[in-house]
């Protein structure tokens, strides 16, 4: 990833900090007592410091970087997305953490984000999703963790981002669990899926309740 000019020393620091922490865990193996404790203490120490280096510098790059745009193209054969849809960027971590850091409502069919499209450190995710649905409250599209999130394929100006909302179907729950919380459908276009969103939005069917199905696929278009 590129590094803004008004940041580079910043990622000079996080480098610093982080060759230092390997330095000192080589130094574990054979230690022992107080000695070993010693060490462990600055090893935790010099990852809470570089946790702060790391978010200071993904502040920089938020506000030096260049930002992301992605394109959204919505096929409503169902009717039922409700417009404007928003995008989101998450920040992704080890082992399962997650934070939201920016939404943008997509204008002219693009969501254009301030943020970069990765991070210093961890992973990153796009989702969208319908802001101003009072039926359906999960995300239209989620990308899953990534290193960076794409950019356009050839003959796009942007990434895409293409969702698709077939006709209701109807589906019949388990007649002995009485609920279907969630199902998939594979399709045959590659790194994308048909996801069942069901109806109501409490996540419980009931005997032959239909539910809506959304096509995920991946940003750039798919051939």
């Amino acid at each position: 990833m590129p590094i803004p000019s008004q940041c580079k020393l910043l990622a000079a620091e996080l480098e610093e900090l982080k060759a230092r922490k390997e330095d000192l865990q080589s130094q574990l193996p054979g230690l022992a007592g107080s000695q070993k404790w010693q060490v462990l203490a600055g090893v935790a120490s010099l990852t809470r410091k570089i946790q702060a280096a790391a978010n200071r510098l993904d502040a920089c790059i938020l506000a030096f970087g260049p930002g992301y745009r992605v394109d959204v193209v919505i096929i409503d054969l169902a009717g039922s997305v409700v417009l404007p849809v928003t995008g989101h960027i998450w920040h992704l971590f080890p082992p399962n953490g997650q934070s939201l850091v920016e939404s943008e409502a997509a204008q002219n069919g693009s969501c254009a984000f301030v943020h970069p499209p990765t991070f210093p450190t961890g992973s990153i995710g796009l989702s969208i999703d319908e802001q101003g649905s009072a039926i359906f409250t999960g995300e239209l599209f989620r990308s899953g963790a990534l290193g960076a999130l794409p950019g356009a394929s050839a003959g796009f100006p942007h990434p895409t981002v293409e969702i698709v909302t077939p006709a209701s179907v109807a589906t019949e729950c388990d007649a002995e669990r009485g609920t279907i919380h969630h199902a998939h459908v594979w399709c045959s276009r590659s790194c994308g899926h048909w996801h069942i969103r069901d109806n109501p939005p409490d996540r419980g069917l009931t005997a032959h309740n239909s539910v809506r199905l959304h096509a995920h696929v991946c940003p750039g278009p798919v051939g």
